[in-house]
């Protein structure tokens, strides 16, 4: 019976010791993007990458106006002016909060040349 009673205290006292070597509220990082929000692509795209400095973190992503629910898989290919939002998650722990970015995307020279050619056409009149 003293056995029992050893073993149950011993126990307790490993798992307590377990429970208070970690946080009392681990929060996932804040998905970092590689290239600052704001920035100019030129008019055909660019890529944009997502890191989280959480260890088995899960970085999920959206491009639309909805919570970020679309797996991260190495990169964003940006061709067109867009709002990024990424969480990150980690099993057990606080998720991360929402990283917004926008990046906007010059527009094509060929357009730009046709009205450029539009309006020298109306100057001839």
């Amino acid at each position: 019976m003293k056995k029992n009673w050893f073993i149950f205290i011993l126990i307790s006292i490993l798992v307590m010791a377990v429970a208070c070597s970690y946080e009392d509220d681990p929060t996932v990082a804040t998905p970092e993007a590689d290239i600052e929000s704001g920035f100019h692509f030129p008019a055909d795209g660019g890529i944009v990458k997502l890191t989280c400095s959480t260890p088995g973190a899960i970085i999920y992503f959206t491009i639309e106006d909805t919570e970020p629910n679309k797996s991260y898989e190495g990169q964003i290919i940006v061709r067109e002016s867009v709002t990024i939002k990424a969480i990150a998650k980690r099993k057990f722990w606080y998720d991360s909060e929402i990283l917004i970015v926008s990046y906007t995307v010059e527009e094509k020279e060929e357009e730009e040349e046709e009205e450029d050619e539009e309006d020298e056409g109306e100057g001839e009149e």
